[in-house]
């Protein structure tokens, strides 16, 4: 078989341009962050870790409202360390998750013989897509309340998959350490939320399907060791969710549920529609360099990781996709009568981009097959990645203007925030217990669907912040 002519010169300008547009929108998203505040429901976790402590929080949130173990321990522990270091989480996050996947991106290019030059571009590549992909991104990337239960888990899963790969590879590994590792990480991640173990568990079934029929004998038993291990880890965490006694009280606030037919039904249109506005709606372009950088390494490549005798594998990962994101959607019918928060889209879209990815990759290898064999011209092909490069970097356009428009909202808040923060402190320690607030100018939670400080000091915001500045009561000014 002849490879596709490479042109090395050409592919590492490529390679760099891509980087330096992706690591530009990421760092505007980390340099965002650094405006974000407490909001919402922040002021409760921040007043509970603060005066109950890490363990003594977890016990009194265990008993009086939610079993997610990982999520409340977490929360806690920045109610401990207080609201100075929220600011610098977003940075955090992304810096970790870009390192993470580098390394996991690492042992996937040793396993498949990728050259590791590609790493850095395809690391910031994911990343971005899955900032850009995510219609709720400033919930998931910029409040606390909605990116420790459902982004901070995905870090962790990005690891978790880099853990499987290795060991499953490396035969030399003793593999009770990759089991050891893989259940710690897997018990942890699944601590969360109800929505990110549902959907783990569901992406690990697929993965040992995958793993089943696809891999060799001498790596398949050592993989399945790990996914089985990984399963049972969520499924223990799982349960020491389900028993939290305060469970009830939020369940009781659903009071109608459908019938288990009814459930399906919406399950199964809502999972088919979150699907196809995924790929279509939720961000325009967005969905374009999960396709096209992949497919763009793999015909530079020339590999035949996926596709070999067997085309019919490209269907099959859409599908697989569509079937982890039916899981949470069907249990969150199922028990409560709705879909899951919009706050948790990132979660079925991190997994849905691993799908689309390895679409990419096939559809990449495939054009490197006809290529050779003369079915498809390479001028055609090129030129038609020269049209995709422009449509990715309109994506990249659309991401680093969108966030400019976010960081102009925020930047606005946090000046608000911290002139009021500095405001209470100073009032509540001269002595005062009932603080009445002018309303912000400009307020930021209702743009992005949060609830906010109002005229009544016994709504649940209200009460909240009274609690963490140690006041009686707090409401805004009428009029």
């Amino acid at each position: 078989m002849n490879a596709p002519p490479r042109k090395p010169n050409a592919v590492r300008h490529l390679s760099t341009a891509a980087l330096v547009g992706f690591a530009t929108v990421l760092w505007l998203a980390a340099y965002t962050g650094s405006f974000t505040r407490l909001m919402a429901d922040d002021y409760c976790t921040q007043e509970l870790g603060a005066r109950a402590g890490i363990i003594g929080g977890l016990v009194e949130q265990y008993q009086g409202w939610a079993g997610q173990f990982s999520n409340i321990l977490v929360k806690n522990a920045m109610g401990v360390l207080g609201a100075d270091v929220v600011p610098f989480l977003p940075a955090l996050i992304l810096g970790a998750w870009f390192a993470v996947l580098w390394w996991t991106l690492a042992q996937i290019a040793q396993a498949v013989g990728l050259q590791t030059r590609f790493i850095p571009v395809l690391a910031a590549a994911f990343l971005f897509a899955i900032y850009a992909f995510n219609p709720q991104r400033i919930q998931s990337f910029f409040w606390l309340a909605a990116f420790v239960p459902y982004t901070m888990p995905l870090v962790l899963t990005t690891g978790l998959i880099g853990v499987i790969v290795r060991f499953t590879q490396q035969t030399e590994q003793p593999i009770p350490v990759g089991v050891a590792i893989t259940a710690l990480i897997a018990f942890v991640t699944s601590g969360f939320s109800e929505t990110f173990v549902v959907t783990l568990v569901a992406a690990l079934g697929v993965a040992f399907l995958w793993a089943a029929s696809g891999l060799k004998a001498t790596t398949r038993r050592r993989a399945l060791t790990l996914i089985v291990t990984a399963g049972l880890a969520a499924v223990a965490a799982a349960l020491i969710i389900v028993a939290a006694p305060g469970n009830q009280l939020r369940l009781d606030q659903f009071s109608s549920r459908p019938s288990l037919g009814q459930a399906l039904s919406t399950a199964l249109v809502s999972s088919i529609g979150f699907f196809a506005a995924a790929l279509t709606q939720f961000a325009p372009f967005a969905v374009l360099p999960s396709v096209v950088i992949p497919a763009w390494v793999a015909y530079t490549h020339n590999t035949r990781w996926l596709t070999h005798r067997r085309p019919r594998i490209l269907v099959l990962l859409l599908l697989s996709g569509l079937i982890i994101i039916a899981a949470p959607i069907t249990v969150s019918s199922i028990l409560i009568g709705t879909l899951p928060p919009a706050r948790a889209y990132i979660i079925p879209l991190f997994f849905l981009q691993i799908s689309v990815w390895l679409f990419g990759y096939g559809i990449g290898e495939s054009l490197a097959l006809d290529v050779s064999r003369k079915r498809l011209s390479r001028l055609t092909v090129e030129g038609a990645g020269v049209f995709a490069a422009v449509l990715v970097g309109a994506s990249i356009v659309t991401a680093a203007y969108t966030t400019t428009v976010t960081f102009s909202l925020f930047r606005v808040f946090a000046a608000e925030w911290d002139a009021r923060d500095q405001a209470l402190r100073a009032n509540a320690e001269a002595g005062e217990t009932a603080m009445v607030v002018d309303a912000p100018q400009d307020a930021l939670e209702p743009r992005i669907g949060l609830e906010n400080l109002t005229n009544d000091p016994a709504f649940w915001v209200n009460s909240c912040m009274a609690r963490y500045y140690g006041l009686e009561s707090i409401r805004i000014r009428d009029g």
